[in-house]
């Protein structure tokens, strides 16, 4: 049996996931032969539906029919057990999965590039995009990476309330609940050498081989 088969929708992802399997785009043939999966990924785009977390719209600019395929794509890899792993808005949409929220508004991440320190203390560069943060459940995601200073000087949560910053800008977490990784970053966007790409890679290489650098 082939188990060697990685789902990822948007081909322009591929790159950090080229070195464990054959990559397909194809989710109909996810949906019908699951089992020879061994890693689905969510990919970036438009913002979680707030509803989806029990909030109101207020910065949120989402797309309700990806999500709805998404939650199906998602419940196909947990009945079949499959890791999944996320870059921006797939590691979003994996947080709320796992009974995280979102804070739908923050300033200072899109367009920029910054410093976040890993859970192993390294301090490394990477991308942003990001106009969103992810508010994890504690009680099942660790956090394995964070802006190293609080970027953003505002955070705006449920219906456009103003938010406290919170103790630490999420950037990498992994989601034990539901065994699955991702990062705020776009490794994908970053050359193979740098350390963003390669912590990036090596979380997903130990979150296949049931490693514990995602525990810290």
């Amino acid at each position: 049996m082939d188990n060697q088969l990685i789902l990822c929708p948007n081909s322009s992802y591929n790159s950090p996931f080229k070195s464990f399997g054959k990559i397909t785009s194809n989710i109909k043939e996810f949906m019908g032969t699951p089992e020879k999966f061994r890693l689905v990924v969510f990919t970036g785009g438009e913002d979680v539906d707030p509803s989806l977390y029990g909030h109101i719209n207020c910065y949120s600019e989402s797309n309700f029919d990806r999500d709805m395929e998404e939650i199906d794509i998602f419940k196909m890899a947990v009945k079949h057990k499959i890791p999944m792993a996320g870059i921006c808005r797939g590691m979003q949409f994996l947080n709320v999965m796992a009974g995280g929220s979102m804070y739908q508004h923050i300033a200072g991440h899109a367009g920029s590039s910054h410093t976040v320190t890993t859970n192993n203390g390294k301090d490394i560069k990477v991308n942003s995009l990001h106009h969103q943060l992810v508010n994890i459940n504690p009680k099942v995601t660790d956090v394995i990476a964070w802006s190293s200073s609080r970027i953003s000087g505002v955070y705006f949560g449920n219906g456009g309330a103003k938010q406290p910053h919170p103790e630490k800008e999420v950037e990498a977490a992994y989601f034990r609940n539901i065994n699955a990784v991702g990062a705020q970053w776009h490794p994908e966007l970053l050359h193979e050498d740098s350390e963003g790409f390669t912590y990036y890679v090596d979380l997903v290489k130990d979150l296949l081989t049931g490693g514990k650098k995602n525990n810290g």
